[in-house]
């Protein structure tokens, strides 16, 4: 005789699967609001390099070596912004210097308007206590200023570490970005993106689990492969950029 075995009620395990989805679903959030920044910086570091693609394009269609270019064009852009930081930051450290000079006079003008005016209004003296009256009450004092500035240290720390991780992204995609293309064209990825979108991949490799229906769009079947035309790729590659020139001429009437 088989031992009776007693089962669990349906809504023990309902309620035990909403909660793991609730668990997963915060540790998820979390996961996220850390690495948000690292996403950002890294997605703003792709179009930075992608906006930087046109100039060197340029530079390579005048004769120039990819890598040659590469250099030029981030000598050009890291010498922009050095530039603008010549031109920003020493202001605006003159302007702290002066403001922290003359924060002294404009603590003492304070103190003189609200003294003026718990003159000229006696009635409002009551609702005043004596520590209010004077706005030196609310500058901090020496060891507050102390972390808040060691706090300070440590953000512009911070910032400079994002920002040497963000211009070695740049300058990395920028001179050699085949590593970037080959994740994007390998046959992994291009299962998962023609499987998750309506795209038909570029690499002949990539066998997407795709429906009848959305298969018999897939460009690189061999079915397909035969009945293409098949382009002469050693003339388009170095000549693409000039007969679009030319194009884009003859379109606008030139």
């Amino acid at each position: 005789m088989e031992p009776h075995i007693e089962k669990r009620p349906a809504a023990f395990g309902s309620w035990f699967g909403f909660v793991l989805a609730a668990a997963a679903a915060v540790a998820a959030l979390w996961f996220l609001e850390r690495i948000v920044v690292a996403v950002l910086l890294l997605f703003f570091a792709l179009v930075v390099s992608i906006a930087l693609s046109a100039p060197v394009n340029w530079f390579v269609r005048r004769g120039l070596s990819r890598r040659l270019a590469g250099i030029l064009t981030l000598l050009i852009f890291f010498g922009t912004i050095i530039l603008l930081a010549a031109l920003v930051i020493p202001t605006l450290v003159g302007q702290m210097v002066v403001l922290g000079n003359r924060l002294p006079l404009l603590i003492g003008q304070i103190d003189e308007q609200i003294a003026s005016l718990l003159t000229r209004y006696p009635d409002l003296q009551p609702y005043v206590s004596p520590q209010t009256t004077s706005i030196r009450n609310a500058v901090p004092s020496g060891s507050q200023i102390f972390e808040g500035l060691g706090g300070i240290s440590l953000s512009l720390l911070g910032a400079a570490a994002l920002a040497v991780v963000f211009f070695s992204t740049v300058a990395y995609v920028v001179l050699d970005p085949r590593p970037l293309l080959n994740a994007y064209l390998g046959k992994q990825s291009q299962e998962i993106l023609a499987e998750k979108t309506s795209y038909t991949p570029i690499n002949n490799d990539a066998q997407p689990k795709v429906d009848a229906s959305v298969s018999a769009f897939l460009t690189n079947t061999p079915e397909r492969q035969k009945q293409g035309y098949k382009q002469n790729f050693k003339f388009w590659v170095p000549n693409f950029a000039v007969a679009q020139e030319k194009w884009a001429a003859l379109m606008a009437g030139n």
